[in-house]
């Protein structure tokens, strides 16, 4: 007996169900009606997130074009429009009704050629259908049978021959597809007389072309849409090649799974003839095989809606929106994109300019904008013509949906699936139900006899949902067709279902109130979960606004209240209300970047870009009075695995010290690399370092990018070289040593030393589809990056290398994951390494040794383990292998556990730090100094307790780190150490080989100076009655300019004739080059005064410097009381 009480237990559960979907016939056809209202309310701009995060929640609809945070921010007094939409649910007649007592049946349309108006199905909401006479059929008796066999058709107002009759007579298409007319021409009995959209030109049939892009669509086990837009059905379980070019070739076979799916879903071959590459999408899991190696990849392991590239090779993307459950597959270089969908559906998606175009054939169609072509697809024949066409034998067939086997089967589908005749009566017109009604009772039949009514439900539910795509994705419009009796959806507590999701962009920590504002806010109606209203999403919860964290460019989350800086430490930041910064200038900190990609593409410290054509040589990119650095290129080559190098030499001196490093290709040479105030140092199997102290950071790349960090309160104004002056002024970028401006060409011989180079300014053109891609990456909240800079270089990136230098500038900049944030960093080979976020202060065995005036920073870069880290050799190594250094003597490396003496302190290294005791013999310092280990006993900073005066030509003074220092003695409090050893209050200042001291007055240039703890000071201004010398000489025309004591490092080429000193208008001297010998060289120089004591010039030639020439006569002797 317990079969049978089992299967009436389920009978009994299935009876239940089905009475849910319709009110008891006894009341009449009455029916609830939801109806929805669009308010729309005028409210202050800077009460955005009041209004939506209110209860009920209102959408940003406009009044400020492309608003910005003042526009909203809490002072502002502008108005924007805001709407809401009200759902109202109503008693009324349902469709087909009216009368007192809803039961008079009204047919739509209205019964024509005799036919009568009659209830013929007694649920509640059952539409009343036109009995019509023979030969007439139709849902109005509109079609006449005879006429049909005749080949004539029918001419509807809509596209899918439904609804309104364009003319009561069958004529021929010619007839029907006119110019202007976009309806169609078929029949309703699609599937025997088949049905034809039309726009007419010509009296060719063509679809409507308004989007820049065409999809193609596959759902069920039958339905299709090509790319120009030809609806037809056709059943085939083996497969069907849907887009097949050369380049690739896409086939999806049909697996209906009535048990744990309940669906018709696609499986989906993929073939990258370049790549040799084969894909299968199968539900979740993406396999890639070529031939050689086998991968499997699972889409629930994504990250919601954030791109992540797959294959290197391919540089295929994926992505996985959660919400509409839907997988997204992207082929970057043929720009196609498939999307997969739970229920389902299929759809892929080309550009209408796609390179594919002209090769293009398969199930899709040929997406020339053209149906006539495609036509032949609508009748049995054709269909299975083109299947066997595009079928390959090699993939298996897939599984199908069965027909219900019994009347009483049949009857209950016939109930379950009944609101796709009701529910979505709107779409009828426009995408054909009675193909969804026959596969819905095929998918309840199916699915009933494997799995239950569970199985049953959530079948008819696919279908439904599949149907309301198509209506979305042919109409434009969406129905709210859930609810608690129909197809209910549930969520994760605290989120709730909303069937009607208008608004991509809900209340979420971090995100900007301008975000609210975008106009890619505003989506098609879709359903998924939200939180409930007034709460934001964060982590995959729903947490009150003032409850939001805040997320570091570090990728950490911090609690309101808590303080971090900007990457570029400009700014601290707090962490406020909606996981929102708030962040102030912070000057005394704020690094200013300048990149240098492959030695061809500069960014300056004040965003100026351009390109170095036919790069070579040693770039000088900074030059100050402190700091000179300079970098040159070998040029990008590929390894054996595809990776990018460009073997690179940097080349730092800062006061007085030179420290170099040489990348090449396998490994790296550093020379002085650890001094008191520099450390060069390896962080991760591509990247250096390079830091002074904590004004000055250089980050290398193996690739060729180099970026160089200097601390804007100490270099302001202060530099020269190809990064520019660092002044917040782009335009004088190109300034000289002496502060003149120079042209490109002469910028370039200033600081590259190669002649066969050129400037060339960026292209201001999208030149690179794949730029276009940079603005959809998301920074971090706090980030300060100038996305715009990087889009413009991009366009101006001719070559791979350079593309990939720049996504990794990019990358290391913003602090994103160069691997994960770009859609085409697959193009890029070197990104599938072992990646981790890598702390630049605490990744090399000697970061300790600087730890107190080192910047944290985090890389998302390939990187040692955790706990270990890189050592000399390049190799990763543990903490306790790492060894110790002394800076007494950096060259100098000590073995783990080695034990040797430190002056007069015997010292052990543990691991990778020096030890020593303090049992020194007794020290008797001179006069009033003090002994070390007196200092060290007593200083609460041993790193800085004494300061040693400034080297010859510095101003600063500098730290004396007592711990590391061999002295055993040190100066008194108070007092400072001279480069010479002694004790002073205050530095003596130096020039001209020689110490004046504190308080010594020097005359020099018509000028006093007094020295000043060992900086010269002017004491007064110069007199205007001093005078300065200026000095030509040479025939290459080496130039002293005024207040100058050296003769220039370049010279004055060419023939032109020059401005040597002007004042104001009146007063000139020019000089002009002249050849002598046979050379046909310049080597001796024409002189010409100008004065308004004279009518005539004055003219000085170095060919006779006895004679001057006043006009054309000779002078020797004084002119005038002035001359």
């Amino acid at each position: 007996m317990a079969p049978t009480r089992t299967s009436a237990l389920t009978m009994l559960s299935l009876t239940l169900w089905l009475l849910t979907l319709a009110t008891s016939a006894s009341a009449g056809h009455f029916c609830e009606r939801d109806q929805e209202e669009n308010i729309v309310e005028s409210h202050k701009c800077s009460e955005l997130i009041k209004w939506i995060t209110g209860v009920p929640p209102m959408s940003f609809l406009g009044g400020v074009e492309n608003p910005t945070d003042p526009d909203i921010s809490s002072t502002s007094k502008e108005t924007c429009l805001y709407q809401r939409t009200e759902h109202k649910t109503v008693q009324a007649c349902c469709t087909g009704w009216t009368g007192t007592d809803c039961d008079e049946p009204v047919c739509d349309p209205p019964c024509a050629n005799g036919g009568l108006c009659k209830e013929v199905e007694t649920w509640a909401t059952a539409l009343p259908k036109c009995e019509c006479p023979s030969p007439y059929t139709g849902r109005g008796c509109e079609e006449n049978l005879d006429s049909m066999k005749a080949g004539l058709r029918y001419c509807y107002s809509g596209s899918t021959c439904q609804g309104k009759l364009q003319d009561p007579n069958a004529k021929a298409i010619s007839k029907c597809c006119v110019d202007g007319f976009s309806g169609s021409w078929g029949s309703q009995l699609g599937s025997t007389y088949g049905c034809t959209p039309c726009i007419a030109t010509n009296n060719t049939i063509k679809v409507n072309n308004t989007l820049d892009y065409v999809t193609c669509v596959t759902y069920g086990d039958s339905g299709y849409r090509t790319f120009d837009s030809v609806l037809f059905n056709y059943l085939s379980l083996c497969s069907a090649g849907l887009v097949v070019t050369p380049a690739i070739q896409i086939y999806s076979v049909t697996q209906c799974d009535t048990v744990d799916k309940c669906n018709c879903a696609k499986t989906i071959t993929i073939f990258l003839s370049s790549a040799n590459i084969t894909y299968t999408i199968s539900g979740n899991y993406l396999t890639r095989t070529d031939g050689v190696t086998t991968d499997t990849y699972d889409a629930s392991t994504l990250e919601d809606n954030k791109p992540t590239v797959v294959d290197k090779t391919s540089g295929l993307v994926w992505r996985r929106e959660k919400d509409q459950e839907s997988t997204y597959f992207l082929f970057p270089s043929l720009l196609i994109t498939l999307r997969c969908d739970r229920d389902g559906m299929l759809a892929i998606t080309i550009p209408k300019n796609s390179a594919l175009i002209p090769s293009l054939a398969g199930i899709c169609g040929n997406a020339n904008g053209y149906a006539d072509d495609e036509l032949s697809l609508q009748s049995e024949m054709g269909a299975q013509r083109q299947f066997d066409k595009f079928k390959n034998p090699n993939i298996p067939c897939g599984s199908g949906l069965s027909k219900c086997s019994t009347p009483e089967a049949n009857t209950k589908a016939d109930e379950a699936c009944k609101p796709l005749t009701t529910v979505f009566y709107r779409c009828h017109g426009s995408v054909n139900v009675n193909d969804y009604v026959d596969r819905c009772k095929a998918s309840y039949c199916t699915s009933f006899t494997t799995g239950g009514i569970d199985a049953a439900k959530k079948a008819v539910c696919n279908v439904m949902s599949t149907y309301q795509k198509m209506c979305t994705l042919v109409t434009g419009e969406a129905y709210l067709w859930r609810s608690k009796n129909l197809c209910p959806k549930t969520c994760n507590p605290p989120y709730q279902f909303n069937g009607m999701i208008t608004n991509k962009c809900p209340l979420t920590c971090g995100q900007s109130f301008v975000s609210y504002t975008r106009s890619t806010c505003q989506s098609q109606p879709y359903g998924g979960c939200e939180c409930p209203s007034g709460l934001a999403r964060i982590n995959n919860t729903c947490v009150e606004p003032e409850n939001c964290q805040c997320k570091g460019e570090n990728g950490r989350f911090y609690n309101n209240g808590e303080k971090v800086d900007s990457l570029d430490h400009c700014k601290t930041c707090t962490c406020g209300n909606y996981g929102l910064w708030e962040c102030q200038e912070s000057p005394d900190k704020c690094f200013a970047t300048c990149s240098v990609l492959g030695n061809s593409m500069v960014k300056t410290f004040d965003d100026r870009m351009y390109k170095i054509e036919n790069p070579c040589g040693v770039l000088t990119v900074v030059q100050s009075d402190t700091l000179t650095v300079k970098v040159s290129f070998s040029g990008s080559s590929t390894g054996d695995n595809g990776e990018i190098y460009n073997p690179s030499t940097i080349i730092l001196t800062h006061q007085g010290v030179t420290s170099r490093l040489e990348i090449s290709k396998t490994s790296s040479t550093i020379e002085n690399a650890l001094t008191p105030q520099v450390h060069v140092r390896q962080i991760g199997p591509h990247v250096h370092l390079i830091d002074v102290k904590d004004i000055v950071r250089i980050i290398c790349s193996q690739d060729g990018t180099v970026l160089v960090r200097l601390k804007t309160n100490i270099f302001k104004g202060k530099t020269v070289g190809a990064c520019g002056t660092l002044d917040n002024n782009k335009d004088n970028d190109f300034m000289s040593p002496s502060n003149s401006e120079m042209d490109g060409d002469q910028f370039l011989k200033m600081f590259l030393d190669c002649r066969d180079s050129k400037i060339a300014e960026l292209s201001p053109i999208t030149q690179n589809p794949a730029c276009n891609d940079l603005t959809s990456i998301v920074l971090p909240p706090n980030s300060r990056t100038n996305m715009d800079s990087y889009i413009k270089q991009c366009n101006s990136a001719d070559d791979l290398p350079t593309f990939c230098n720049l996504l990794q500038s990019l990358a290391m900049e913003s602090g994103l994951d160069f691997a994960t944030s770009f859609p085409n960093a697959g193009l890029c080979i070197d990104i599938l390494c072992k990646r981790r976020p890598v702390d630049t202060c605490d990744s090399n065995c000697n970061d300790h040794l600087y730890s107190k005036s080192c910047v944290s920073e985090t890389l998302n870069i390939c990187g040692c383990e955790a706990g270990e880290y890189f050592n000399d050799d390049g190799k990763c190594v543990p903490q306790v292998q790492c060894g110790c250094r002394d800076l007494t003597d950096p060259n100098k490396w000590i073995a783990p556990n080695a034990v040797f003496m430190h002056g007069c302190r015997e010292c052990v290294c543990s691991g990778s730090t020096l030890n020593c005791d303090n049992n020194c013999e007794e020290v008797i310092c001179a006069n009033s100094q003090v002994p070390k280990s007196k200092l060290l006993a007593t200083s609460v900073d041993p790193s800085c307790a004494r300061m040693i005066c400034p080297k010859p030509f510095y101003a600063n003074s500098e730290c004396m780190n007592i711990a590391t220092s061999s002295q055993l003695c040190f100066c008194p409090e108070g007092f400072k150490q001279t480069q010479n050893g002694g004790c002073v209050q205050y530095c003596p200042c130096y020039q001209g080989e020689k110490y004046y001291n504190h308080g010594e007055r020097l005359e020099y240039n018509c000028q006093t100076k007094i020295c000043q703890d060992g900086v010269f000071v002017f004491e007064s201004e110069r007199p205007s009655d001093c005078t300065g010398t200026c000095v030509i000489t040479g025939s290459a025309m080496k130039i002293k300019p005024f207040d100058t004591t050296t003769l220039s490092d370049f010279s004055i080429n060419g023939r032109c004739e020059m401005f040597l000193c002007k004042i104001g208008s009146d007063i000139s001297i020019q000089t002009k080059a002249m050849e002598c010998g046979s050379a046909n060289k310049p080597c001796m120089n024409t002189i010409t005064i100008k004065t308004p004591d004279l009518k005539d010039d004055i003219i000085l030639k170095s060919t006779n410097p006895g004679t001057v020439m006043v006009g054309n006569k000779e002078y020797n002797h004084n002119l005038g009381p002035n001359i």
